[in-house]
């Protein structure tokens, strides 16, 4: 049993981390997550990421949003039990903005988190938070949540998604070597730390750099049940993973001079438009833009967006509020294709987009 140690008034995370990597480098643990896990048992907690959750909720003064959640779990953890009322309308908009009442109706919110009523008994664990920002895991469900800017605060926006009782797997704490082809020195021990240091069941990395071959690299387990390891041929979902690629592809074209963040999208789109065309381009970047999203589609191909959705993208999602938004990113793919006159995949994976000039 580790000897416990106190954290100090303001703990410094990179502090912890530095300490694990030099525990590693003098021989005391054969890989970083065994150290990571050290360290965190010395302060009392099972994984290196609940250490980091603890440490996240130890920097900065609470999100405002925050008090709002705690009454939303103690307004229905009992929600299952006889006698329970559910609260009217008028009590919904003290805690939730009119926006997102519009949005989702008092009977179908009630109902929605009355589904979740069972969940809402467990202890709940902040994993990050802004000021008007927090994300929190409630037994096996992740929850995101936003207020709004003026007092008191309400919510306008909270997002749930289960993340799975396997999650906790104890293999997890133990990850599947990592599998790798041509890959840089610096990546293995950046995957090793990214496993740990996240709690990941698995990971895939990839990426080449200019003149040099491709190179992909993956650790973890792809399926806990069988198990199965992770390799780098496993399918993610493709919005989750292109949402920053976009991004940064688009701010090259900002960089560029090409197009402006204020510019209306569909000045520049041309394959699709959006159904609002006052709908600017730092919008969709924020995730405000209330674009409806596509389809779910699980396939080997990417069709063409006006292919999947139609020539005209739906709105009406809730604009000016952030909402995680796959059809605000798909529009921002199609508008780098038509800006460049490239097909998306070789526009996004450029280093410079719009130039064949290297500046750097």
């Amino acid at each position: 049993m580790p000897a416990q140690r106190s954290l100090p008034a303001h703990p410094n995370l990179r502090y912890f981390k530095l300490e694990a990597k030099r525990r590693l480098r003098a021989g005391e643990f054969a890989a970083l997550h065994e150290a990571q896990r050290a360290v965190a048992a010395e302060h009392g907690l099972p994984s290196w990421p609940a250490f980091c959750r603890l440490i996240s909720t130890r920097c900065g003064g609470e999100s405002r949003v925050l008090p709002q959640i705690r009454w939303v779990i103690s307004r229905f953890r009992d929600a299952s039990e006889p006698g329970w009322a559910a609260p009217g309308e008028d009590e919904l908009r003290q805690h939730f903005s009119g926006e997102f009442l519009a949005e989702f109706p008092a009977h179908e919110l009630v109902a929605i988190i009355t589904g979740s009523a069972v969940d809402l008994r467990k202890e709940f664990v902040v994993t990050g938070q802004m000021p008007l920002r927090a994300q929190l895991r409630i037994g096996c469900t992740e929850v995101y949540a936003c207020a709004e800017a003026e007092p008191p605060h309400r919510i306008n926006g909270l997002f749930a998604f289960p993340v799975g009782e396997r999650i906790t797997d104890s293999r997890i704490a133990r990850p599947e070597a990592g599998r790798h082809r041509e890959v840089p020195a610096a990546v293995a021990g950046i995957l090793e730390e990214a496993v740990a240091g996240l709690g990941l069941a698995g990971l895939v990395l990839a990426g080449q750099a200019r003149g040099t071959p491709a190179w992909t690299a993956a650790a973890g387990w792809a399926d806990l049940d069988r198990p199965e390891p992770m390799t780098a041929g496993c399918r993610f979902p493709v919005h989750a993973i292109s949402t920053l690629i976009t991004a940064v592809a688009v701010l090259r074209l900002v960089a560029d001079g090409r197009i402006s963040l204020d510019d209306q999208a569909n000045s520049h789109l041309r394959a699709v438009t959006l159904a609002d065309d006052t709908i600017t381009i730092r919008e969709l970047l924020a995730h405000t833009g209330g674009v409806a999203d596509p389809r779910e589609r699980s396939a080997g191909d990417v069709p063409g967006l006006a292919e999947l959705c139609g020539p005209v993208l739906a709105c009406g999602q809730g604009r000016g509020r952030y909402r995680f938004s796959t059809g605000g990113y798909a529009a921002l793919g199609q508008l780098i294709a038509d800006t460049t006159g490239l097909a998306y995949a070789g526009a996004a994976g450029l280093r410079r987009p719009l130039t064949d000039v290297d500046r750097d």
